[in-house]
Parts: C-alpha cells; sequence; structure tokens
C-alpha cells in the first residue's frame, strides 16, 4: 500500500508502524548464550554464599572461645559486683545511722563555752530520750538565779546545741549553806528529739 503525505516533515505524524516479524524458523541464537551465563552467575552466587557461611561459621567459632575462655572473669566480675553492691548498702546505712547520731562532743564543747563563773558541773547522764545535767552555783554576789537563767538562755539561743532537743528545762533548785556561803544546786533536763 502506498501513502501520500503532503505535509512538510516537521508536521507529519509520527506513527509508529507495528513491524512484523516474519519466522524465519531458526531459534534465537542469543539464547544459547544467556543460559549458560545465568547458570555461571548462579554457581558464583552460590560459591560466594558458601565461603561467606564459611568464613562467618570460623569467626563464630573464634568469638564462641573466647567468650568461654572469659567465663571465669565474668563469674569474678559478677562476685565483685556483690559484694560492691553490699559494701554501697553498708555504708548507705551508715551515714544514715550517723546523720541520726547527736555529736556530744559538739555539746559538750558549748556547754563548757557558755558556762559562767561560780557554776560548775556534778553530774552528766545521757541516755536515749534525755540529757541530765547537775550543777551547782556559787556568787558572792548573790546572782545565783541570774546566773543559771543566764546558762539556760546562752544554750537555747545556740542551734548547733538545741536542734537535737525538743525541750531543754530547769526541773529542779535546792538551796543549801556551806561554811556561810549559799550554793545552789540545779537540774537541767532536754529531752532530745526522736529521731
Amino acid at each position: 500500500m502506498i501513502e501520500i503525505n503532503l505535509l512538510p516533515p516537521e508536521l507529519r505524524s509520527k506513527a509508529k508502524r507495528a513491524e512484523t516479524v516474519k519466522p524465519t524458523g531458526k531459534q534465537p541464537v542469543y539464547l544459547f548464550y544467556i543460559i549458560p551465563a545465568l547458570l555461571a552467575l548462579l554457581v558464583c552466587v552460590h560459591v560466594y554464599v558458601a565461603v561467606t557461611d564459611a568464613v562467618k561459621g570460623r569467626q563464630l567459632a573464634s568469638l564462641d572461645n573466647k567468650w568461654r575462655s572469659l567465663e571465669q572473669r565474668r563469674k569474678e566480675v559478677t562476685e565483685f559486683k556483690k559484694e560492691f553492691d553490699a559494701a554501697t548498702n553498708n555504708i548507705n546505712t551508715i551515714q544514715q545511722l550517723t546523720s541520726q547520731r547527736i555529736n556530744y562532743a559538739e555539746k559538750l564543747n558549748k556547754l563548757s563555752l557558755y558556762l559562767p563563773k561560780g557554776v560548775w558541773f556534778v553530774d552528766l547522764v545521757l541516755d536515749q530520750k534525755n540529757m541530765v545535767l547537775k550543777g551547782s552555783v556559787v556568787s558572792l554576789q548573790k546572782e545565783e538565779f541570774n546566773l543559771i537563767n543566764g546558762f539556760i538562755d546562752s544554750l537555747k539561743k545556740d542551734y548547733g546545741f538545741i536542734k537535737d532537743f525538743n525541750s531543754l528545762e530547769l526541773s529542779s533548785i535546792q538551796r543549801r549553806v556551806i561554811v556561810a556561803y549559799d550554793i545552789v544546786d540545779f537540774i537541767l533536763t532536754g529531752t532530745q528529739k526522736a529521731k
């Protein structure tokens, strides 16, 4: 069939023609080359996978041997960690106990620091709940009670001393005379705070 197209070449439609394949009766030659190439590629992939598997197996065996050789050390580290945790718990318990204890050395220092002239201590008893301080006072100016009250007020104003006590009270006062000197015996009681 003859076609006549009078349009200029730039305006012509570019329709694709279906090419007709003429059966020649021959098999395409490229199939003889593709099948062996695919088989060779498949063999290469299998060889690569097998070699990689063998290498990884040896690496795994080597790492497994290292893991077994480190098992004793791992047990030692685990045992050390248990001992360390137990020691840490003991340290925490000791710190809690020491934070709850009363520093009596500091208290005795404060008692000595605020002690006025003419006042002395006879007895100091400390137990779980109370501090009982027995003392005596002598004054030539007859100011025994002022000395005792000033001493107690100084202790109450000092936070370092009073912080561990709920109360600090004068519980007993008795006057006695020794060779023309008036001596006042007193008992000071401090109730400790519950910890």
